[in-house]
């Protein structure tokens, strides 16, 4: 089974497709980190895009004497050195060193090849601990497992996003020593929306959204614990993170993703196969 991480994208931005009430408020935030740390969650993944939840997640650590472990993700240098830009980030978010640093995107990664040198000497000065790379397509995946610097690979994989598309990389990438988190669980929200009410751009999904309605009908199972529990059925993945809006969620999501997921669902999801994979990323749904 994987180690659950905490997303916090919800902290700084409106977030999701099924988000109808907007990022949540500092007592809430705070409310959700309590729970997650009292439950065994020691890791958060952020970002330099993600609004303030670096500043809240900071905000937390000095003002509850807690401390988690921090993933986070930068979207490029400019006109000051990749040592300093951790450094504020390391201030902003009160921690002494940086669990996993992620180039945010495939492409910043692609077009700054020579950064890499300068992260891991961060690296072997112990301000990073990991090196990174969120990618999005197969071929971005297979070009990131190929680099022998990269030590973590973070990825969407959920039940359309699934094995019949990216089973084999991932064994690939375990075979090449990489540590796989996978995000976007429940595709930004979009297992809760309800089928019709999808936009238009995203009707082509139908087919495949009843057959998980179908499996959820058969089972007996909802949706969210179908999505959690077929992620954590997956040998190869290390980490999984799950963003919540509310401490209510991430009880919901901790009471059944540890439960075993039904043979015959399993082989059910894994055998659906998403022709239309542009949208299996929700960048192209606008």
């Amino acid at each position: 089974m994987a180690d659950i991480i905490l997303g916090t994208v919800q902290f700084g931005l409106d977030y999701g497709i099924n988000n109808v009430s907007g990022k949540p408020g500092k007592e809430n935030v705070f409310e959700i980190l309590n729970y997650a740390y009292q439950s065994g969650i020691s890791t958060l993944d952020t970002a330099q895009a993600y609004g303030d939840a670096e500043e809240m997640i900071g905000s937390f650590h000095i003002d509850t004497d807690l401390s988690f472990r921090i993933n986070t993700k930068f979207n490029g240098v400019t006109g000051q050195s990749i040592e300093n830009i951790i450094e504020e980030r390391l201030k902003k978010l009160n921690i002494k060193n940086i669990h996993t640093l992620f180039y945010h995107t495939y492409a910043e990664y692609e077009s700054n090849p020579g950064l890499l040198n300068d992260i891991e000497e961060l690296k072997k000065n112990k301000l990073v601990d990991n090196i990174g790379v969120s990618v999005y397509t197969n071929k971005e995946l297979e070009h990131v497992i190929n680099s022998k610097a990269v030590d973590t690979i973070q990825l969407p994989f959920n039940l359309l996003d699934n094995i019949s598309q990216r089973g084999f990389l991932l064994q690939k990438a375990k075979q090449a020593n990489k540590f796989i988190q996978v995000r976007s669980v429940f595709l930004q929200g979009l297992f809760f929306r309800k089928i019709e009410l999808l936009p238009a751009v995203l009707h082509p999904l139908k087919p495949y959204l009843k057959k998980l309605a179908a499996i959820v009908k058969e089972t007996g199972n909802s949706i969210e614990s179908l999505s959690l529990q077929y992620v954590n059925a997956q040998p190869d993945i290390d980490e999984i993170i799950i963003g919540v809006d509310t401490k209510e969620q991430l009880q919901r999501n901790m009471e059944v993703i540890n439960k075993p997921i039904e043979k015959e669902a399993l082989e059910i999801i894994n055998n659906i196969h998403v022709k239309e994979t542009e949208l299996l990323y929700p960048y192209n749904w606008k």
